[in-house]
């Protein structure tokens, strides 16, 4: 008897340490079928102006296309193609062919876009050797930026800009900027004034792409930059005039009269014998009337 209820009490505990067993162990849960890692992916599509922006956003004809992805391969063991397939000018944007990018997997590739290229949806081809993903996006008519400069100072610079997306003027001095505008919204703006840092005697405006706390490349229009050349004009110092000392009047001696020469009697060595002869004359004419 004793042996059968130890044998009974064997099996339960058996059961119970099954059972506790089981309930410690966590139910598996069924996820569905899990998405594979891909090869290659791409993760952002933007103007290469913007690059700060994240996603997929439209591109201007005459810019250039900047694309980042992602893959999990060695790039010593394979390379990604990156074409546009579809859309109305597709075989004038090009190809390019990326062959390196580091340990994280992040890759890009940058497309230049033909300024007279038809707008409309694009679609962007991303492949290796096994893989491929696609992605569309849109291409915009270029919309132009502008800049004059209306006048120029030493210490400041006025300036008519139309900034597309927005941005900044800047003054360069060579390679230095040397003056930057405030934040601009999109749009045209009048008279803004730009002020000058040194006295720079060259400088150049410049229009820029730009945030109100971030400042990107400068706009371009055909691949060429927007901007104009600057003349700063130097105040001219007026000249002191000094006051031509009058010249002090000479008084004019007064003529003294020559005095006019007086008559003088005839004297001399010749008139005596002269006068003696004629009183000769005079005494003989008497004495021949006296006889």
């Amino acid at each position: 008897m004793s042996r059968h209820l130890g044998f009974a009490f064997l099996l339960v505990a058996c059961l119970a340490l099954s059972l506790g067993v089981a309930s410690a162990s966590p139910a598996a849960v069924d996820s569905g079928p899990s998405d594979p890692v891909r090869d290659v992916s791409i993760v952002d599509v933007v103007p290469e102006n913007r690059s700060e922006l994240t996603g997929v956003h439209t591109v201007e004809a005459g810019s250039t296309l900047l694309v980042r992805g992602a893959t999990n391969r060695r790039d010593d063991r394979t390379a990604i193609d990156v074409t546009v397939t579809d859309g109305p000018d597709a075989d004038r944007i090009g190809f390019a062919t990326v062959d390196s990018w580091g340990f994280d997997g992040v890759w890009t590739a940058r497309l230049p876009i033909p300024a007279d290229v038809t707008p409309g949806t694009y679609t962007l081809r991303v492949q290796t050797d096994s893989e491929t993903d696609y992605q569309e996006f849109e291409v915009v008519a270029e919309k132009r930026a502008t800049l004059t400069v209306r006048s120029a100072a030493a210490d400041a610079v006025v300036v008519d800009a139309t900034l597309p997306d927005g941005g900044y003027v800047e003054l360069h001095d060579g390679d230095t900027v040397v003056g930057t505008s405030s934040y601009l919204a999109p749009g045209a703006h009048e008279r803004i004034t730009v002020p000058v840092d040194g006295a720079p005697t060259t400088l150049t405006a410049v229009a820029v792409v730009g945030t109100p706390d971030r400042r990107l490349d400068p706009y371009t229009v055909d691949g060429v930059t927007v901007s104009a050349p600057v003349r700063v004009t130097t105040p001219t110092a007026t000249a002191t005039v000094t006051p031509t000392a009058s010249p002090t009047p000479t008084s004019t001696p007064t003529a003294t009269p020559s005095p006019s020469p007086s008559s003088t009697a005839a004297s001399g060595p010749g008139f005596a014998p002269l006068a003696a002869l004629v009183a000769l004359l005079i005494a003989g004419f008497r004495l021949c009337r006296r006889r």
